[in-house]
């Protein structure tokens, strides 16, 4: 099966460009050298999504850490938040997911002993955004939560409005 799935590399504006055109639901970016982004030649960076057959890489100068921000900017602008991270040896991976829009999202705490996915502090309390608490359990279970500070950044730079609901 996977003989059947071409593979395009393109320039990583031109893969931000195919983002945009095909509005994929999922796309992954991975960084290479996350203490100090690497120095040196151009190396294939495989942020991807797949479009029926064919998946779609992009690569970019290692001296990228300017470019990361440009990234996320661009990814979040065409209506992308990141759903979460992961590691695999020396490579961060951000998942970011197409947003649902923000109606019937809530925050939930859960009391943890770990480190923020984020910023690797360690923390009591791992916050996420989801639609019911089945979602943010499944969510906290696979590491995809944020600690209060990162959260309050989050919803700082997405520009979220706090809407109090009152039960009566």
């Amino acid at each position: 099966m996977s003989s059947e799935v071409e593979r395009k590399v393109l320039r990583f504006d031109e893969w931000l460009g195919e983002v945009e055109c095909r509005s994929p639901e999922k796309v992954f970016v991975r960084i290479k050298g996350v203490k100090d982004i690497m120095v040196g030649e151009v190396y294939e960076y495989e942020p991807w999504f797949r479009d029926d057959k064919i998946e779609f890489y992009g690569y970019l100068p290692a001296q990228s850490r300017s470019k990361m921000n440009m990234i996320h900017e661009r990814l979040t602008k065409i209506g992308y938040v990141v759903y979460g991270f992961g590691e695999s040896g020396s490579e961060v991976i951000v998942h970011y997911r197409r947003e649902r829009g923000d109606e019937g999202l809530k925050v939930y705490r859960f009391g943890v002993d770990d480190r923020c996915p984020h910023c690797r502090w360690r923390v009591s309390s791992a916050y996420v955004v989801a639609s019911d608490e089945d979602e943010a359990k499944n969510l906290v279970v696979n590491g995809i939560w944020l600690c209060g500070n990162c959260m309050a950044d989050m919803l700082v730079d997405r520009g979220y409005t706090l809407k109090r609901v009152l039960f009566r």
